[in-house]
This record gives structure tokens, C-alpha cells and sequence, in this order.
């Protein structure tokens, strides 16, 4: 008994260890203040989590394949945190051709990890992260344009349609609002509880 303790005490420091660093720069990435308050940023950041699932509450996130070889975050030796196989998708930001944008993965282990008080379910997430590029600019209302066959079960490239204020916590940062998809709405979390915005989307017909 004395060892199966000691073997889980072990554990527990081993995946606290591998996680703090990952932690503390998350967290600063997501709420870094941009610019000094009542001074216009240089630019602002948008972040979106998004968790996908079936009519049925499945998630349709979990099992895509990530970046096993250079994970931000692992628990457990296990990458929890990192950028989606680029040969999975294409995404880009409508109006911006030229920018191609990364999906980030971060499993439901590690956000309730990372953030327990706004964790909801063990569901896998979707990051999707826009940079205004000109300086002092806001940008509204953003169009992801996704294509991944894994996500959606077809070759469509699919529109998510997203709206942005700027948040009321740190200067340069920004809530999203409101989200369609495919004809429907969705609302994310409220923006005091968060540094970035978070929603859950239902494909149907999944």
C-alpha cells in the first residue's frame, strides 16, 4: 500500500512539473495587456475556443491528430497541448487570403487543469486565434474559413462567422461575442470569466 502511494504522490509531482511552465505561458499569452489603459493598442488579439460535438453531446474533437513531437503541454508524458496536424485542415481568415492561421488543440484534461473554474466536461478544444495587423485597427467581425474532413466528415469548407468587442478586463484583448455556423447561433461564455472566449458548437447531422 505504502508503495502505491508513494507511486501515485510520484505521479502527481510528474505532472504538475510538466505542466507549470505550459501553464504560466498560456496564461500569460492569454492575458496579456496590450498598450497602456486609455491608450489605443497596437493591435488586438482575438482567441476562440471552440469544442465541437454531435447532436448527440460526442465530441467531435477528440482523436484528430496533433503535433505529438512538440507538445507546449503534456500530462502524464501525453501530449495534451499543440498545434493540429496542418495536412488535417486549411484555414484561413476571410479578406486576408495571405493569412494562414494554425489550429491549436488543447485536450478537456488540460483545460480543466489549466482553467478549473470554467472547466465544463472533459471535452476536447479548438483554438482559433486572428491578430488584428494594423495598428490601432478593431476588427468586429471575423470569418474562419475551415476545411476539415475529420471535424465536419466532408471536403466543404465551412464558414464560422464571428463577432468581437473589446474586452473590458485588459487593454488589447478582445471577447467574442456571437458565432454562426451553418445557419445556427451560438453563444460563448461570458466574457468576466475569461482572458479568451470559449463556446461549444453542435454539428448536426453528425
Amino acid at each position: 500500500m505504502k508503495i502505491l502511494k508513494f507511486a501515485g504522490l510520484l505521479l502527481s509531482i510528474l505532472i504538475i512539473n510538466s505542466c507549470t511552465q505550459d501553464y504560466k505561458d498560456e496564461v500569460e499569452d492569454e492575458s496579456t495587456v496590450i498598450g497602456k489603459d486609455g491608450e489605443d493598442p497596437p493591435y488586438y488579439i482575438h482567441n476562440l475556443y471552440l469544442r465541437f460535438h454531435d447532436a448527440s453531446g460526442n465530441d467531435l474533437v477528440k482523436g484528430i491528430g496533433i503535433d505529438k513531437t512538440s507538445p507546449n503541454i503534456t500530462i502524464g508524458g501525453v501530449a495534451a497541448g499543440s498545434n493540429v496536424n496542418p495536412d488535417l485542415y486549411t484555414l484561413y481568415v476571410e479578406g486576408i487570403p495571405k493569412l494562414i492561421e494554425s489550429l491549436y488543440f488543447l485536450s478537456g484534461e488540460a483545460f480543466e487543469w489549466l482553467y478549473p473554474d470554467i472547466a465544463n466536461g472533459n471535452y476536447d478544444n479548438l483554438r482559433f486565434r486572428f491578430i488584428s495587423p494594423y495598428f490601432g485597427s478593431f476588427t468586429e467581425k471575423i470569418i474562419f474559413k475551415l476545411k476539415c474532413p475529420y471535424l465536419f466528415g466532408d471536403d466543404t469548407t465551412h464558414e464560422i462567422i464571428t463577432w468581437w468587442k473589446p474586452s473590458t478586463k485588459a487593454n488589447g484583448c478582445t471577447f467574442c461575442y456571437r458565432i454562426e455556423l451553418a445557419d445556427k447561433e451560438f453563444t460563448p461564455m461570458d466574457e468576466e470569466k475569461t482572458y479568451f472566449s470559449i463556446a461549444t458548437v453542435i454539428l448536426e447531422g453528425k
